[in-house]
């Protein structure tokens, strides 16, 4: 009985400790995968660079979710902006940079897989 409960409870935090976060203000900030005309009218304050270092308990979506966190975060903190556009992210395996710059989707399909760290870069906008 013991073991199982204690099975249960390592079960547990493994499925749900291990999620992307989002603070308050950075769930607030919306997120584009591309320059949209919804930002025609708004300020561009200036660019955002996080690097992320990836979690090997998070999936690669988790990951990719978790850098998209961190970029909103930072274009709240660095510039008080309310929407934050990606322009691209370089992973980094052992100190070596690959080839290309990866998009959203490549990130998506798991080509991030086995690197160590995510260089994201993007731009941050104030709309009134």
């Amino acid at each position: 009985m013991k073991i199982n409960l204690t099975i249960i409870i390592v079960t547990s935090i493994l499925l749900f400790g291990c999620s992307a976060k989002i603070t308050k203000e950075a769930a607030q900030i919306a997120f584009h995968s591309q320059m949209s005309n919804l930002l025609d009218g708004c300020q561009r304050l200036g660019t955002i660079k996080v690097e992320y270092e990836q979690q090997f308990l998070l999936s690669d979506d988790g990951n990719l979710e978790q850098l998209k966190n961190d970029m909103r975060q930072k274009g709240h903190d660095e510039h008080g902006a309310d929407n934050v556009v990606f322009i691209n992210a370089e992973p980094v395996e052992s100190g070596l940079f690959k080839d290309e710059p990866l998009t959203l989707d490549s990130l998506k399909r798991g080509e991030i897989f086995g690197d160590d760290m995510i260089y994201g870069q993007g731009v941050a906008f104030k709309c009134d």
